[in-house]
C-alpha cells in the first residue's frame, strides 16, 4: 500500500509506558509510513517530527527532578505541588474520573488545532487523559477530515468518564446515577457525556481498537458501529524486550545468587484498588505457605515502582524494592524472574504483560484485560478467575514446581504467543488493514 503521513496524538510523550507510543510509531516508521507525534506538553529529548502544544509545567519538572533523585522523595511535602487527579464525592468507589466535560476539551481546541500545519492520511490516538474528549477528537476530524484510529488502551472511550469502572456497570445503559459521583441522578453529568460522546463518534470516519476483553463491555453499549470496532494487541519492539541471560540480569539487579526463584511485580499503591495489590499479597502468600523454610528462603519477589513505605511490605518471602526502572532495567527485570505477576482486577492492560511475554516470562494474573488474548494456561503463564488469589497462588506454584525442561519449553511457547499477538508487524499491519477499511466508500461520513 501506499506510504502514509500519520499523526499520533497522546497526552503522554511517546516514552511513557515503557515507550508504549514509540514502540508504534517504530512499527508504522518501519512500514516505509511517516509519522510526526502530538502531545500537550515539551519533553526532553524531543525530535524535530514530535510536536507539544504547551510548555512543561513546574510541577512535571519538579517531578521528574524527583525520580532523577531519590533523596528527594523523603521530602514529602514535594507531592503536595505535584499534579494530582481530581478526586470526586464517591472516591472510595476505586473509579477513576479525570475530565467530567466530555463537551469541553481538556486542552483548547484552537491551541491544539493551531499545531497541526498540514494535511494527513490517518490520526492514531493513544492515551487521552488531560488532552482528548470525542469532542476534541470531532474538532481534528473536522479539520483533517482524513480517517481517525483510536487505540484505546482504557475504558474511557466508551463510558460517561471514568478510566477504570470497577464493579459498576452504569454505562451498558448510558451512565447516571455515578458511583465516583456519589450521584443518585440518572441524567448526571456522565449521562450526558455518554451521550455526547454517541453523537460524536456518529459524526466521525474512525474506527477503535480494543482488545478482547474491552470489547466484551464495548459492544453493547450501542456507542460504536460494529464494522469500526476492530481487534488489536499491545505493539513491543522484539528488538529491546528480548531474551538476555538470567543470572547476568539478577546480578545487574542486585539478586542475591541464593535467590533461585524470582517473583517480579509492579508495587501499586493499595488505594489504587484497581491494580489489586493486596490481591497480589494474598497470592504470594498463599504459594509461600506450601513451602518449608528453606525453600521460602530461595524465594524473592522484586518490585517495581514507587513506594510509600518498603518496611511494610506485607510478603512472607524476601522482597526487594528497585523504584522505577529505566527501560533497559526494566527488561532485564523481565528476563531476572521466573515468572511476571499482574495482580490487575480493573484493567484493560496493563502492557506489562505483553512486555514479559515478548522476554519470554511467563505471566500469572487474573482473567482480564489484554491477558484474555495472550496468556493462555500452561502455553504463556495462567490466569485464574478475577480476584481469586488462591488459584493465583497455585499458579506461582505450579511453575515452582516445574523441571526446568518444561518450564525451558514454557519459556519458549510464551515468547512464540508474544510475536504473533504483540511484535511490531503485527500492530503496522493491524493499522494498515484498517486505514484500507476506513477509505471505503461505504464508511465514509
Amino acid at each position: 500500500m501506499k506510504s502514509l503521513n500519520i499523526l499520533f496524538i497522546s497526552s503522554f510523550p511517546p516514552d511513557h509506558s515503557a515507550g508504549l507510543a514509540r514502540d508504534f510509531m517504530r512499527a508504522l516508521t518501519q512500514h516505509g509510513h511517516k509519522v510526526d507525534f502530538l502531545t500537550r506538553y515539551d519533553f526532553p529529548g524531543q525530535k524535530e517530527n514530535e510536536y507539544n502544544i504547551y510548555s512543561e509545567r513546574i510541577s512535571d519538572k519538579i517531578r521528574r527532578f524527583c525520580r532523577s533523585h531519590p533523596v528527594m522523595q523523603k521530602f514529602r511535602f514535594m507531592r503536595f505541588l505535584l499534579h494530582k487527579d481530581k478526586i470526586y464525592p464517591g472516591k472510595n468507589s476505586g473509579i477513576i474520573i479525570t475530565n467530567l466535560q466530555e463537551d469541553v476539551s481538556p486542552v483548547s481546541t484552537s491551541d491544539l488545532l493551531a499545531k497541526i500545519n498540514k494535511p494527513y492520511d490517518a490520526v492514531i490516538t493513544l492515551f487521552w487523559q488531560h488532552m482528548l474528549t470525542t469532542a476534541t477528537l470531532k474538532a481534528i476530524y473536522d479539520k483533517l477530515k482524513c480517517p481517525i484510529i483510536i487505540r484505546s488502551v482504557d475504558m474511557f472511550t466508551f463510558t460517561g468518564g471514568c478510566f477504570y469502572f470497577m464493579e459498576c456497570r452504569n454505562f451498558l445503559k448510558g451512565c447516571g446515577c455515578c458511583p465516583a459521583l456519589a450521584s443518585n441522578a440518572p441524567n448526571d453529568q456522565t449521562a450526558k457525556n455518554f451521550r455526547t460522546k454517541k453523537q460524536m463518534y456518529a459524526s466521525m470516519n474512525y474506527a477503535i481498537g480494543l482488545n478482547t476483553w474491552m470489547q466484551r463491555f464495548a459492544l453493547p453499549t450501542g456507542l460504536f458501529d460494529k464494522r469500526r470496532v476492530i481487534s488489536t494487541s499491545a505493539a513491543v519492539d522484539e528488538n529491546l524486550f528480548k531474551r538476555m541471560p538470567k543470572e547476568k540480569c539478577r546480578k545487574d539487579l542486585g539478586i542475591s545468587s541464593d535467590k533461585t526463584f524470582v517473583l517480579f511485580a509492579r508495587h501499586a499503591d493499595h488505594a489504587a484498588k484497581g491494580k489489586g495489590f493486596d490481591y497480589l499479597i494474598k497470592a504470594v502468600n498463599h504459594f509461600a505457605a506450601k513451602l518449608n523454610e528453606d525453600q521460602r528462603r530461595e524465594c524473592l519477589i522484586v518490585l517495581a515502582g514507587k513506594t510509600e513505605d518498603k518496611n511494610e511490605s506485607g510478603f512472607s518471602i524476601d522482597t526487594l524494592y528497585t523504584g522505577l526502572l529505566s527501560k533497559q532495567d526494566l527488561i532485564k527485570a523481565y528476563n531476572a524472574s521466573n515468572i511476571f505477576l499482574s495482580p490487575s482486577i480493573d484493567d484493560a492492560g496493563p502492557s506489562m504483560v505483553n512486555q514479559s511475554i515478548m522476554c519470554a516470562t511467563p505471566v500469572v494474573c487474573f482473567e482480564i484485560g489484554t491477558a484474555i488474548d495472550v496468556i493462555e494456561n500452561g502455553v504463556s503463564g495462567y490466569k485464574v478467575g478475577i480476584k481469586d488469589y488462591k488459584a493465583f497462588g497455585d499458579a506461582i506454584y505450579t511453575i515452582y514446581n516445574m523441571p526446568a525442561e518444561e518450564y525451558g519449553r514454557l519459556c519458549d511457547s510464551t515468547h512464540k504467543m508474544a510475536m504473533e499477538h504483540d511484535s511490531l508487524e503485527t500492530f503496522a499491519q493491524m493499522i494498515e488493514n484498517t486505514w484500507q477499511l476506513l477509505s471505503r466508500k461505504e464508511m465514509k461520513i
